[in-house]
């Protein structure tokens, strides 16, 4: 399966990537792209910074995947805990999906 979805993610590029910035008011999420990480895996990756002035005790990024067609075919999520107050977090969410050939960040959520 992992050849197969190799295979599917350098067929057609793989590199999608959000180009706006994304907050909850207090973490800002920026930079998302998709890459083959140092073992070959999919993932997203990006950059995401603490806004707020309090320690956030959990943090998560929501991505939905999408088809080549269109269609949402799963999901997977990036998660830290204890980010200081402007503190960066070089995110990654692996991919795990089959055939994904899109993403979309679904969701902030962060709890202080």
């Amino acid at each position: 399966m992992r050849k197969h979805l190799v295979a599917v993610l350098c067929a057609i590029g793989f590199t999608f990537a959000q180009a706006e910035d994304t907050t909850d008011g207090r973490l800002v999420v920026s930079g998302a792209q998709s890459i083959l990480n140092v073992n070959g895996l999919p993932a997203i990756v990006g950059v995401a910074i603490n806004q707020s002035e309090t320690v956030l005790k959990n943090a998560f990024v929501q991505f939905n995947l999408f088809n080549a067609q269109g269609n949402q075919i799963g999901n997977t999520i990036a998660h830290v805990t204890n980010l200081a107050p402007g503190q960066t977090w070089q995110f990654s969410a692996p991919i795990i999906v089959p055939d994904a050939a899109s993403f979309k960040i679904s969701g902030i959520k962060t709890f202080q």
